[in-house]
């Protein structure tokens, strides 16, 4: 069952509105209860805590402990900065994607021309009447042609699934 709605992107959209100088797990608490009124406290407090925590490991907020010994969030990046980063990292992605299939495209052609070759090598008549060579040549055949539908199928799917980011882009 799909999310409606992600608990991190409240909170996170929570503390940059209203706690940009830091803030308390209690603080977020309260407003994420009024985005969220059909939660109960403990449930609130748990999403959001967990939430936070989870902000922190993502190097989007930063906690220390005060003098009380009460953790304190900081927001260490704008949601703005967040969504350009994620951006770079997805173009950088999909430019490797791109390099790859450009790679694989080259392979599979060479390895389509060496079976070609091979099959042209098998079918020579001063070839064939060596039965060594032919058993050679028939085996190398074979691999060049696994080899072959193996490249072909790898740059297939990587072009197909760059067509489609393309259309979502």
């Amino acid at each position: 069952m799909p999310r409606e709605y992600s608990v991190s992107e409240d909170v996170l959209k929570i503390i940059s509105t209203f706690f940009v100088d830091g803030c308390y797990v209690f603080q977020v608490v309260e407003k994420f209860m009024e985005m969220h009124p059909e939660l109960t406290i403990k449930q609130a407090r748990v999403k959001a805590d967990k939430s936070m925590r989870f902000l922190e490991r993502k190097g989007i907020l930063q906690s220390k402990h005060d003098e009380g010994g009460t953790r304190k969030y900081e927001l260490l990046q704008t949601q703005e900065s967040v969504t350009q980063t994620n951006c770079q990292t997805s173009e950088k992605a999909i430019q490797k994607l791109r390099e790859k299939c450009k790679a694989l495209e080259a392979e599979a052609r060479a390895a389509h021309l060496e079976w070609e070759y091979l099959i042209k090598l098998k079918k020579n008549p001063e070839i064939s009447v060596i039965s060594d060579i032919r058993d050679i040549t028939e085996v190398l055949c074979k691999e060049a042609e696994q080899n072959t539908l193996l490249l072909t199928a790898q740059y297939s799917a990587l072009e197909k699934v760059l067509k489609r980011l393309n259309v979502c882009a």
